[in-house]
């Protein structure tokens, strides 16, 4: 069984497809339950092989994280992939049920909440399983986590630093997981899939767009193309037992562990 998470963002929804067009049962998580039906409703029209269940996650909300790691728990057999994709960018500053600052609660903490609380049952099974989170390569601009108000409460909010703090801490987290899992037979991914026509941006305004972006724009992928690196980073054979490692656009599959 393959879990998706926030398939209903472009990229997320089309990797939900090919897995789902390969015969494997698929989860897709959404916030919106109707809008995830209404994705896995055309997933479904265009022949998938493999059953499309959506189950509803707001990860800006750490119990209903928790309800759907228990319904998996109790409900499926086994995880064989945990695709982490839903995420959140640029928004204005505001707080997830918990307090956790949005884009670091939402691109972080409730993805982690949510590996956390199913990394035993990814253990017990006797086949490799993986974890792919999407990472970005935005986390060079944050210039560390500050740890001492993590949440902004006590300084100017800055968007992009935001986002990036909260992609750092993505690609931390797959770090200290093939720590963690070294010797199992789960496996932990980070990707960066490049800038992807997504509505992830929607906040955006051009105006609002920082300098480092800019030279990327004329390199806009499409969903299918953002898409295939999630796919290549489930699935691909020759990454069996490279856990932590990054894979950046495409097929360029980069060691970040040294």
């Amino acid at each position: 069984m393959r879990l998706v998470s926030g398939p209903f963002f472009l990229p997320g929804a089309e990797t939900a497809r090919v897995m789902a067009n390969a015969g494997a049962r698929v989860i897709m998580t959404s916030r919106d339950v109707a809008a995830g039906e209404a994705a896995a409703a055309v997933i479904r029209r265009q022949g998938a092989k493999g059953a499309v269940v959506v189950k509803r996650l707001d990860l800006a909300d750490l119990r209903t994280v928790r309800a759907l790691a228990e319904d998996v728990q109790d409900s499926e057999d086994r995880l064989d992939r945990l695709i982490l994709n839903a995420g959140i960018m640029a928004c204005p500053l505001s707080y997830t049920q918990q307090g956790f600052e949005i884009q670091m609660g939402v691109n972080h903490f409730g993805h982690w909440l949510l590996t956390s609380m199913l990394l035993d049952k990814m253990r017990a099974q006797a086949s490799p399983s993986r974890i792919v989170s999407l990472s970005s390569a935005a986390e060079v601009i944050a210039g560390g986590i500050d740890f001492e108000d993590m949440h902004w409460r006590h300084k100017k909010y800055q968007t992009w630093r935001a986002y990036s703090q909260s992609k750092l801490a993505n690609l931390l987290m797959v770090k200290e997981l093939s720590q963690r899992l070294r010797g199992s037979q789960v496996s932990a991914y980070s990707i960066h899939p490049g800038v992807v026509a997504t509505n992830l941006a929607r906040h955006l305004f051009s105006a609002q767009l920082p300098p480092w972006i800019i030279p990327f724009m004329p390199f806009i992928k499409s969903v299918q193309q953002g898409a295939a690196t999630s796919v290549y980073a489930a699935t691909a054979a020759e990454l069996d037992g490279q856990s932590g490692f990054r894979i950046i656009i495409g097929l360029d599959v980069q060691d970040k562990k040294k």
